[in-house]
């Protein structure tokens, strides 16, 4: 099983735990953000040469692990021994539920994460005298840690646009309708990055449902938080408030916890005092090639441009 150290004390650290045993730091909330460590984080090992990370293997085993014991939990307060101790929570085993919303968490917020995504995105409007026509989305990326390259196409009524794009080193490159690549800031509209770059904590998931499909299993995680969609600031300027904003993600995962589509659904309704504007956006978004993307480089160092 792999171990780990605990940030706040060093203790060992076993994966199918969320509590340091020696001094109670709930590794949920650290792994959040929400625990200010008072001592270092030891730097992450590098990954495996393998198309399965590490947290997939730890979730794997936790899982494992979570399904064997006795269905008994212990909880409460238990004090260490010894002049001056504290009392600390008693580590439980996570449920097989909580081990996949875990190990979905830990992968998509993994700044080391690598993989390719999908989208698929449409976009009406509705409220108005006048129409808004439709628009709909459809990009390919390439997430290598913090970069990313790809692809996208916006289509609408008088609307075709073909975008490259990629954002390395923190530098953003555009290239439109097959144009030069220009060295500039992507604008947030075009930014096709992970929907779940505003989830912050596990607490922020819901385990849905479970399933069997084709001899493996499978799980829906749920999430209502308000994950946002395109920025619609040019269609929201006129309008002196939103009434309301909401948004619905189902999540497929398998036994690792590890994403393989997510079905977003948002609704936003502003309103000038008189007319009442409705937008409601439906995307899909499919993942692959987990560990096995290849680093990537500015597109300018090369002559042809990468996508």
């Amino acid at each position: 099983m792999t171990m780990q150290s605990c940030p706040t004390c060093g203790a060992p650290r076993d994966g199918a735990l969320r509590f340091c045993p020696a001094c109670g730091l709930d590794y949920w909330r650290a792994a959040a953000g929400d625990i200010e460590q008072r001592a270092p984080t030891p730097p992450p090992a590098p990954r495996p040469a393998t198309r399965l990370p590490t947290l997939m293997v730890v979730a794997g085993v936790t899982i494992l692990i979570a399904v064997s014991v006795a269905a008994a939990v212990m909880s409460g307060l238990v004090p260490i021994a010894g002049v001056g101790s504290r009392p600390v929570a008693t580590p439980r085993q996570l449920t097989p539920e909580e081990a996949v919303v875990y190990a979905f968490f830990r992968e998509v917020r993994d700044p080391r994460a690598e993989y390719s995504l999908s989208t698929e995105a449409t976009t009406t409007f509705s409220g108005l005298d006048e129409e808004i026509p439709p628009v709909s989305v459809t990009n390919e990326v390439r997430i290598y840690r913090d970069d990313w390259t790809g692809v996208e196409q916006v289509t609408g009524e008088e609307i075709d646009l073909d975008y490259e794009m990629a954002l390395v080193d923190g530098v953003g490159y555009l290239s439109e309708d097959g144009g030069d690549w220009v060295s500039e800031e992507i604008p947030e509209r075009l930014q096709p990055v992970s929907p779940f770059r505003r989830i912050s904590t596990v607490t922020e998931i819901d385990y849905l449902e479970s399933a069997t499909v084709d001899g493996a299993a499978q799980h829906t995680l749920v999430i209502t938080k308000w994950l946002g969609g395109r920025d619609y600031s040019d269609i929201l300027r006129r309008f002196a408030r939103i009434v309301s904003q909401e948004s619905r993600m189902e999540v497929t995962v398998d036994s690792f916890g590890v994403p393989t589509i997510a079905e977003l659904e948002i609704t936003v309704v502003a309103t000038d005092g008189v007319d009442t504007l409705t937008i409601e956006g439906h995307a899909t978004y499919r993942f692959a090639d987990w560990d096995d993307v290849e680093p990537i480089d500015s597109p300018l160092a090369s002559e042809a441009p990468s996508s």
